[in-house]
């Protein structure tokens, strides 16, 4: 007899559709009978693409869509959903299917540290809502090791699952790291808010600035006035005394086109803050997966990134000495860069690729159901 297909129900971004939100007009009719998808990339990244992979595995055993409040299922995974409407319906399920939360933030610890924009500190509400989603799920998926770290206090079956990048993202082969350029580019891609980042390595970029070219993808510059002060002010005369592009952000394949055009990828991180220690390695397994050497700070998905590479293709600073020196070894040329950008592609292919950790997530579903 064939063994019948698991129904995993995901609620993204706290969407939670019910007839009274619909009642409402705060989600359109067709959101309760098919489900209310999201438009963010957390929605795309650590649904669309693990949904996909774990449909087409014909012996997943699996069915994973957008929840429908209608449906009945073996499970019900709340990605980054914690609101209190959503955590009723998850005290609602326990006796009924298998629940899940899946945090992206460290919404656990008390905020501590600066705080270098308007929201970057989880609120004492988002604590008790996190707390509450994990107390209350029979798993948690922390999608860093250090949420997952701090989230196994408040429930014991607790998984960290990596980000992920579709293998159709990955660059076949590596390409130059750049052509009749007379800087270096250094590519940066994010939230325009979170530019601040730059300033932890302010020092050396304005050390090197007569060799760098910095290109920032990012959406409209306006968001540079979510920044706090004096950081604000500080990044603007950064910036000013830079070789600047800004690239407006549209779409992640025109990202991955733009890290072909060669260049470094750095990410500097402020670790002086709970928020930015719970980061993943999304943002810079997208450049290593088109061959991009990247240098960035030692948060600790960074430095995972790094142990799995054996240090090719990464450059981990500690210091703002050992930023230097890096930028000091990207202008001698001393670097195997075959061998670099070959390194980059193949952490990614190997260890977090879609393929790869839609099992990791199907094997850790199937495992609390099981319990």
């Amino acid at each position: 007899m064939r063994k019948r297909t698991a129904k995993i129900g995901f609620i993204i971004d706290g969407q939670l559709p019910t007839l009274r939100k619909v009642a409402k007009g705060r989600c359109h009719p067709g959101s309760w009978l098919c489900g209310w998808d999201s438009c963010s990339s957390i929605g795309m990244m650590r649904f669309e693409w693990i949904a996909e992979a774990v449909n087409a595995d014909s012996t997943a055993g699996m069915r994973y869509e957008l929840y429908r409040p209608w449906k009945r299922y073996d499970a019900v995974i709340f990605q980054k959903s914690m609101d209190d409407d959503c955590i009723a319906l998850a005290e609602e399920l326990r006796g009924k299917a298998t629940t899940l939360f899946d945090a992206n933030v460290d919404y656990f610890t008390p905020a501590d540290g600066p705080s270098y924009f308007a929201g970057m500190a989880p609120t004492t509400d988002q604590r008790r809502q996190a707390i509450r989603m994990a107390e209350t799920c029979h798993g948690v998926i922390g999608d860093s090791l250090h949420i997952a770290e701090v989230a196994s206090a408040y429930c014991p079956k607790t998984c960290y699952i990596p980000d992920n990048v579709p293998e159709r993202l990955l660059a076949k082969h590596a390409t130059t790291q750049w052509v009749g350029a007379r800087k270096i580019p250094l590519l940066w891609s994010g939230q325009a808010h979170k530019m601040f980042e730059l300033l932890a390595i302010r020092d050396v970029l304005e050390q090197y600035s007569g060799h760098i070219r910095l290109r920032l993808v990012a959406n409209s510059l306006e968001a540079l006035d979510r920044i706090a002060e004096p950081y604000r002010s500080e990044l603007k005369e950064l910036l000013a005394a830079l070789d600047v592009e800004h690239i407006p952000f549209t779409t992640l394949e025109d990202l991955m086109q733009l890290y072909d055009q060669g260049g470094i990828a750095v990410s500097p991180r402020f670790l002086d803050n709970t928020y930015n220690q719970g980061h993943t390695e999304w943002k810079i397994a997208l450049p290593m997966a088109r061959g991009r050497v990247t240098i960035c700070s030692p948060q600790r998905s960074y430095s995972e990134v790094a142990r799995l590479s054996e240090n090719r293709g990464i450059r981990i600073c500690e210091g703002i000495q050992e930023w230097a020196n890096a930028f000091q070894e990207v202008l001698d040329g001393d670097i195997d860069w075959q061998g670099e950008q070959a390194a980059a592609i193949n952490v990614v292919r190997e260890h977090y690729t879609t393929r790869v950790i839609a099992e990791q997530h199907r094997q850790f579903v199937a495992e609390v159901i099981a319990a």
